[in-house]
């Protein structure tokens, strides 16, 4: 495997997202060949060179190879429903990107380029399309028209839950609850936020039981958005029990079911490209991972777990050698630890790489047999010794991280 990754890595000249002569990204592009969905990770939300470098090759991908829509680890609810909401009114696309897509990116100074191309290409003539697939409702939108946006779904398909105006007091009261727990960045286990989580499970349940009666709401924004909600619920009961691989397992699951949802319903035939951290997009089960890193089974191999996605996915983890990160919503920063030996980030180290790109893909092709363990950074920036060539099509390196400013 070192000999490999040293003989193919490919230099990338610039990772400046102003950087548009594209001419060092065309193996890359070579590598995802017709690929539908490319998923593209990071180590840390603070990676703030990790975030350039993915906008250079969002540029790439809208504008080279046909990628039209763009799906963030973020709010399903919101990102779906605004993105929709401003078609009549251009100037609010900023707000729109920077109050919905999670805090961690947009408060960061090197984002801001993925929100000045999307606001550039909304208003021309090769619109990139916004989504997002997080069960996490946590948005602007969501905090200010969920509530009634639901309620009004709920009521005009005239089930009996919405028949009563107490269940929909109840329902309205608890959504507002969740949005404030959610806001307060305090997630604290009281007999309240338990109640308060157990609530919306139970509603939430009663309303998809009787909405399925008709095949109609089956396949709608709004019952995804009732099934993320319950995910919710499950998702902060394991986490404030401090049982967090469950927690982590539930939202994976959902987030695999959104985007999968987003691939099939909302954007049927465009070309997606997804953000997201490593743990999320990469092809790792819980068995693969329990021995060395306690991770559930991510979105990336639940996603890919259908054949027919997997030949259509190209996921590409994010690494580095050395640096500093942090993310903005943090005061903490820390210093990258060292590499450890025998593993990719020591080996472009040596070769003294400062981009690059290693596609898998290709080596799996000519040595399907092969399951040698290599260490690679994962998330946070901790090696784990693992076939790290089955579990990402391609890795892109990055010598020096710097932390969000």
């Amino acid at each position: 495997m070192e000999r490999y990754i040293k003989d193919s890595v490919v230099l990338v000249r610039s990772i400046d997202p102003a950087d548009t002569l594209f001419s060092d990204l065309d193996l890359l592009g070579k590598a995802i060949g017709d690929s539908r969905f490319v998923m593209l990770g990071e180590q840390d939300h603070g990676d703030s060179r990790t975030f350039l470098a993915k906008c250079r090759i969002i540029k790439y991908l809208h504008e080279k190879l046909g990628f039209d829509v763009l799906a963030f680890e973020s709010d399903f609810y919101a990102l779906n429903k605004v993105w929709d909401s401003i078609s009549l009114n251009p100037s609010q696309i900023g707000s729109a990107i920077i109050n919905n897509v999670f805090k961690v990116w947009t408060q960061c100074q090197q984002f801001k380029p993925v929100v000045q191309y999307l606001a550039d290409q909304y208003q021309g003539n090769n619109r990139l399309q916004l989504a997002g697939f997080d069960n996490q409702l946590v948005g602007e939108y969501s905090e200010k028209n969920l509530g009634s946006n639901l309620s009004n779904y709920i009521s005009g398909r005239g089930i009996s839950f919405a028949r009563d105006e107490k269940n929909m007091n109840r329902l309205k009261n608890t959504l507002k609850s969740v949005h404030t727990f959610f806001y307060s960045g305090k997630y604290i286990k009281s007999d309240s936020s338990m109640q308060m989580f157990a609530d919306l499970g139970s509603m939430v349940n009663i309303i998809i039981e009787q909405l399925t009666s008709d095949y109609e709401n089956l396949n709608s924004l709004n019952m995804q958005t009732l099934l993320s909600l319950k995910a919710i619920s499950m998702q902060m009961t394991y986490s404030l029990n401090k049982d967090y691989f469950l927690a982590d397992s539930v939202r994976d699951k959902q987030m695999a079911s959104n985007l999968r949802w987003l691939c099939e319903y909302k954007y049927p035939k465009q070309k997606i490209i997804v953000w997201a951290a490593n743990s999320h997009i990469a092809k790792s089960d819980s068995k693969l991972l329990k021995k060395k890193f306690a991770k559930p089974s991510s979105m990336g191999y639940l996603f890919t777990s259908d054949p027919v996605m997997r030949d259509k996915t190209y996921i590409i983890g994010f690494t580095g050698l050395q640096g500093e990160t942090g993310r903005i919503t943090s005061s903490h920063k820390y210093t990258i630890p060292k590499p450890e030996k025998n593993g990719i980030e020591s080996w472009l180290g040596d070769k003294m790489v400062l981009y690059g790109f290693v596609d898998f893909k290709v080596f799996r092709q000519r040595n399907a047999a092969n399951n040698e363990s290599f260490n690679m950074r994962y998330i946070n920036w901790i090696s784990v010794k693992l076939p790290w060539h089955n579990i990402y099509d391609g890795v892109f390196y990055i010598k020096d991280m710097t932390a969000c400013q």
